[in-house]
């Protein structure tokens, strides 16, 4: 429009001849070489200057129009990049006066379509930073209008380019709220990709994987403590529910790429994909779900972690539907992970994960609903899911453990009773499960998960046969030298001892020739007289008990146990030290009683020096007592003199019971 004016006033000026337009014309011709300088280096300068062109006379027109020409070119990139920076300007003005249909406005606007195609890598970090918890709670459509923002620039922008700014926020996360807010538009941006997607699905998991491993774990100790009943406190704990938004919120983002990777799905680049959908439900059983409670309670309530790890375990079989296969399968991709990264570490580990995935389908009993193989031998079972067991019971977090009891648990009471051959003793993983058993008995913090553990002994010594029960009882009396433990195997082999007289089968594996390696292990004293014998107190009254019960039961004229074939040298090298032993302990506590009691007031002496003070310091068994009250501290040392009268009443009563079968022997003869 401004050319055609500028033609009309040449027109005009060269009919009429008027001079001043010829001076005019003069002034221009010297002004140009100004205005096309001015055009390079400041562009709307350029512009205004090149505007004037307009009162120029015809002979200027042309190189006036090269010389607007010329300065468009210097003027339009300088001018797009002002109208962007003004239009992101405006947006954080809004933003920051929280103008939301302004806001809605500006950003859908026509006229702004080219701009959010433009700069989308510039706009994300400007919606992103209102994506705070504060925000969320008090400005909630400020966050609804970012999340719809950003989703509308997912699907219209450079998909590439805003995957990796997308990203870039994610390498920030503050809080929840901003991670689970920029789940939606990064899954529309992938979902935008559909060849070549592997890389991107791949470095967008291992992202979001790293807020996942930020997610804070209840306390060992609080887990521990909680008894059965009390876990339902535990499901309400604030942490516990974090973790279960998080997951819920990753698994709808992932359900797409679960889809697309079903099998029958004929795409480039599925099985791929489907690896790496796999790996990633993998890592989170791995952590944080295996360090959680999956159980169910007594009245079937579920916990949301509970209902995440079901529909987790869902994703998988839609990928594999044959659940023995995907174990395997889930296995070999931990293995071929290691194997090309070199090297292992609590991070890129994943056999918890394949363990967890185990505890959930047989520990928790998924595969009765799910597509497990039912021709598989029970036998076959267990010792295949053995090594995800041990993974689990060589952790020391309680819910861990308390999986991996799980699993024996639920599998062993699969097999037939007296169907297992002694051979499993010579398989590495059940012996070595076995142990982990044993000492979870001993140490484990949490009393149900020992309580369990404990139970499973008697439960698996059922299922072998005749000459496997002998082989496992005598492995567990030399796996562990705990008093407590000690007395309960001994009590197991007196159960099957009595169940042996009672079938009166001269075949049994416990019979007269099979239990003397047993008593030399059973009928000892580590030092002698000197033994703690408060410290070995359940062991020796295991072994008293036996004794008593072998001798009373086993006629000598039978003879069908071999104990009498032992009896003198029991009496010599076992009772005898072990009275004196009784006597020597007998006399240190009741000389610990008497000072307790002021007899001896040097023992009431304390480190200050006071001799009335209300605690007291006493050796026990060669080690101190902790600084208890004087009273609790005598009720110690009743209770371990109430324990020799014990030991030395059954020590006496099976020297009567000797020495009547000899009198009854001596008498027939």
């Amino acid at each position: 429009m401004a050319e055609s004016s500028c033609n009309i006033d040449l027109v005009v000026a060269t009919e009429k001849g008027d001079s001043e337009c010829i001076d005019t014309m003069r002034e221009a011709s010297s002004e140009r070489a100004n205005q096309k300088q001015e055009c390079t280096e400041r562009a709307f300068v350029a512009t205004r200057e090149a505007s004037e062109c307009a009162n120029l006379p015809r002979e200027a027109s042309s190189e006036c129009g090269d010389q607007k020409q010329e300065c468009s070119e210097h003027s339009s990139d300088p001018t797009r990049e002002e109208r962007q920076n003004i239009f992101i300007a405006d947006l954080q003005q809004m933003i920051s006066k929280r103008e939301i249909c302004r806001l809605n406005a500006t950003f859908y606007a026509d006229e702004n379509k080219t701009h959010l195609e433009s700069i989308g890598w510039d706009l994300v970090p400007v919606l992103c930073s209102c994506l705070t918890e504060r925000n969320n709670r008090k400005r909630p459509k400020l966050v609804d209008f970012c999340e719809q923002a950003l989703v509308h620039l997912a699907r219209t922008g450079n998909a590439k380019e805003l995957l990796l700014g997308l990203l870039e926020q994610a390498d920030s996360f503050k809080d929840d709220v901003k991670f689970k807010t920029l789940l939606h538009a990064i899954q529309t941006v992938l979902l935008r990709l559909p060849t070549k997607r592997q890389y991107s699905l791949e470095m967008t998991l291992e992202t979001l994987y790293a807020h996942i491993l930020c997610l804070e774990l209840p306390s060992k100790d609080v887990s521990a403590n909680l008894e059965t009943n009390e876990k339902k406190i535990l499901d309400s704990d604030p942490k516990i529910l974090r973790i279960g938004d998080v997951i819920s919120a990753l698994l709808t983002f992932l359900k797409p790429f679960v889809n697309e990777a079903k099998p029958g799905i004929p795409k480039p680049g599925i099985p791929d994909q489907r690896k790496l959908v796999v790996r990633y439900l993998l890592k989170l059983l791995n952590h944080p779900l295996v360090f959680l409670d999956l159980t169910v309670d007594e009245n079937g309530t579920k916990s949301l972690v509970r209902v995440m790890s079901e529909l987790l375990i869902k994703y998988v079989t839609s990928m594999c539907a044959d659940l023995h296969r995907a174990i395997t399968w889930m296995s070999e991709l931990v293995t071929a992970a290691d194997d090309a990264g070199g090297y292992r570490n609590e991070e890129n580990d994943l056999e918890l994960g394949v363990a967890c995935f185990v505890y959930l389908i047989h520990g928790e009993r998924m595969h009765a609903s799910l597509n497990y193989p039912s021709v598989l031998r029970a036998e076959f079972v267990f010792l295949d899911s053995l090594p995800y067991a041990v993974a689990l019971l060589q952790r020391s977090e309680p819910f861990v453990v308390a999986k991996g009891v799980r699993i024996v648990d639920q599998l062993i009471a699969e097999i037939a009773p007296g169907s297992v051959s002694y051979d499993w003793l010579d398989n590495d993983d059940f012996t070595q499960c076995v142990r982990l058993l044993a000492q979870c008995v001993i140490r484990c913090s949490a009393r149900d998960v020992r309580q369990t553990a404990l139970r499973l002994f008697p439960k698996q010594l059922s299922k072998f046969d005749s000459r496997g029960k002998n082989s496992f009882i005598y492995y567990l009396l030399n796996i562990s030298h705990h008093a407590g433990f000690t007395g309960f195997v001994i009590q197991l082999l007196k159960q099957e001892i009595d169940s042996s007289l009672r079938r009166d089968d001269s075949d049994d594996s416990f019979s007269a020739d099979k239990l003397p390696r047993f008593y030399s292990n059973i009928f000892t004293l580590a030092d002698g007289a000197t033994t703690d014998l408060l410290e070995h107190s359940d062991a020796i009254m295991a072994a008293l008990n036996l004794l008593r019960y072998l001798v009373l039961r086993d006629d000598p004229n039978v003879n069908a146990t071999a104990i009498w074939n032992y009896v003198a040298n029991l009496t010599s090298s076992y009772m005898e030290p072990l009275l004196t032993g009784i006597e020597m302990s007998r006399a240190h506590y009741e000389l610990e009683l008497r000072g307790l009691k002021g007899e001896a007031s040097s023992l009431l002496t304390d480190s200050s020096g006071n001799k009335d003070s209300d605690l007291t310091s006493v050796t026990v068994g060669g080690l101190p007592l902790p600084r208890l009250p004087k009273d609790q501290q005598m009720n110690i040392v009743t209770t371990a003199l109430h324990t020799f009268d014990m030991m030395q009443s059954v020590v006496v009563r099976v020297q009567e019971i000797i020495d009547s079968h000899k009198q009854q022997t001596s008498n027939n003869s």
